[in-house]
C-alpha cells in the first residue's frame, strides 16, 4: 500500500519530504537522509543533545530555587524544540535560554489544524480542497506564508556554512549529489522543516504523558526513582547505553506509549488498484487504512486491564499474554519513523536526569488531563508540577 495523506507539497514550490513523498520518492528520501539517523550519528549527536538536556536541567533548578509551580510540558517542548534545531538547522531556537517559543515554532504549532482541515478536503471533496485558501482568515493565510518563509531562511543559513558538524544536514549534504537521486534544495529545506516539528513535538509529548502517569501512580514513580538512584552514584554516569539498560524505565515508556501514543492516528495508507484484503475483508482500491493506536492498545483483546498503568505488563510473566507486539508507537515497515533512535535517546536521557535531580509534586484539578482533543498530535494541556531538589553530599 502506499503512503498518503502528508502535508502540502506547495509549501516548498511543490518539494515532497519523507512523509508525504510517494512510496519511489520516499525510498529515494530515506536512503540519503537515513546517514543522519544512523548508530555512529547518533554516538556524535549525543554529546549535542547531552548540553541543551543540561540547560533543560540548569533551568528547572532555577524555577524551583523560587518555590514556583511550572507546567513541564512547556519545559519538555523547550528542551526537544532547542535540541532539534541544532540537530537539523544547526542552531538553538533559544527557548531554553529565553523561556519562550521563537516565533518560528509558534507559527508552526498554529498551522497544525490548517494541515488537519486541508487533509480532510482533500481526501473527501478533492475538487474543493483549493478553496481552503480563500476560506481561512488573512491572518492565517500570511502566518502559513511567513512560517514557509522563516523555514527556508533558517535552512539556507545551515547550508551556507562549511562547517563539519555531527548535525543532520551534514550527514545529508555528505551522501547528496553523488547522483540522480540527490535531494534538491527545495526537498532539503521541506525535510527539515518537517523534522524539526514532527520529532519535537513528538518527544515532548512522551516525556510528558509519561510524567503526568507517573505522578498520579506514586507506587511506580517510586518503582523508577529507586531504579536509577541506586543504578548511578553521578549523572556524569548517565549516557544512552547506560541508560538504555534500565529495565523499569524502558517498562515506563511503553505503558505510556500504550495510554498516551503521540501520532495516535498512525501512518495512513491507500489501498492500491484492483484492492485487497485486510483481515479477511476485501477493500477496494483508493481506500485510506490505518490503524488508531489508541483504540488498538486499549482493546480487552490485546491487553488485560487495558486503562490501567501497569508497566510491571511489559516485564512480569503474569501479563503474557497481553499482544505486546501490537504496540508500534512509530510505525512499522519501510515507512516507519526514521528518528526513532534520536528519539528514544532524549527521552529517556531526560526523564534519568529529571528523576535524579527532584522529587516532583502534580499540583491538584488535573484529573482530565487525558481527556485531550487530537490535531495529528494531542493537543496536550499544561501539566502543572513543583519540583523539590535532592539534596546529595
Amino acid at each position: 500500500m502506499n503512503k498518503t495523506g502528508g502535508a502540502s507539497s506547495d509549501d516548498f514550490k511543490g518539494a515532497m519530504h519523507i512523509v508525504n513523498a510517494d512510496a519511489k520518492n520516499h525510498v529515494r528520501h530515506r536512503r540519503l537522509l537515513s546517514h543522519a539517523f544512523s548508530d555512529k550519528a547518533l554516538v556524535e549527536q549525543e554529546r549535542i543533545i547531552a548540553q541543551y538536556i543540561d540547560l533543560f536541567i540548569q533551568r528547572l533548578h532555577e524555577s524551583a530555587a523560587s518555590d514556583s509551580i511550572l507546567d513541564i510540558s512547556t519545559w519538555f517542548n523547550y528542551a526537544t524544540f532547542d535540541i532539534l534545531g541544532d540537530l537539523a538547522f544547526g542552531q538553538s531556537f533559544d527557548c531554553l535560554r529565553n523561556s519562550t517559543y521563537h516565533p518560528w515554532l509558534q507559527m508552526k504549532i498554529s498551522n497544525m489544524k490548517i494541515l488537519v482541515w486541508k487533509n480532510i478536503l482533500r481526501r473527501t471533496v478533492p475538487l474543493l480542497s483549493p478553496l481552503i485558501l480563500k476560506l481561512l482568515p488573512k491572518r492565517v493565510v500570511v502566518q502559513s506564508a511567513e512560517h514557509i518563509r522563516l523555514s527556508k531562511e533558517i535552512t539556507q543559513r545551515r547550508l551556507s556554512l562549511d562547517v563539519a558538524r555531527p548535525d543532520f544536514l551534514t550527514y545529508i549534504l555528505r551522501e547528496n549529489y553523488k547522483g540522480a537521486a540527490a535531494l534538491t534544495v527545495d526537498e532539503i529545506e521541506a525535510n527539515a522543516s518537517m523534522l524539526i516539528f514532527a520529532g519535537s513535538e513528538t518527544t515532548a509529548s512522551i516525556l510528558t504523558g509519561t510524567t503526568y502517569y507517573l505522578l498520579r501512580h506514586p507506587a511506580v514513580l517510586a518503582k523508577l526513582v529507586q531504579e536509577i538512584r541506586s543504578t548511578f552514584t553521578s549523572e556524569d554516569q548517565m549516557n544512552w547505553s547506560a541508560v538504555s539498560q534500565l529495565r523499569y524505565l524502558v517498562a515506563v515508556f511503553n505503558e505510556a506509549f500504550r495510554l498516551y501514543p503521540p501520532v495516535d492516528g498512525g501512518s495512513n495508507r491507500v489501498v492500491p488498484p484492483g484492492g485487497t484484503i485486510i483481515d479477511g475483508h476485501f477493500v477496494p482500491e483508493g481506500t485510506h487504512v490505518g490503524v488508531p493506536q489508541t483504540p488498538a492498545y486499549r482493546s480487552q483483546r490485546n491487553f488485560k486491564d487495558p486503562h490501567l498503568f501497569i508497566p510491571e505488563r511489559w516485564t512480569d510473566d503474569s501479563y503474557a499474554t497481553d499482544n505486546r507486539s501490537i504496540l508500534q508507537p512509530f510505525s512499522i515497515g519501510p515507512r516507519k519513523c526514521i528518528g526513532r533512535n534520536i528519539a528514544y535517546v532524549e527521552m529517556r536521557l531526560v526523564m534519568c536526569r529529571l528523576l535524579w535531580n527532584f522529587d516532583l509534586e502534580l499540583m491538584p484539578g488535573q484529573d482530565d488531563w487525558p481527556n485531550q482533543k487530537l490535531f495529528i498530535l494531542w493537543e496536550k494541556g499544561p501539566v502543572l508540577v513543583k519540583l523539590k531538589p535532592i539534596q546529595r553530599c
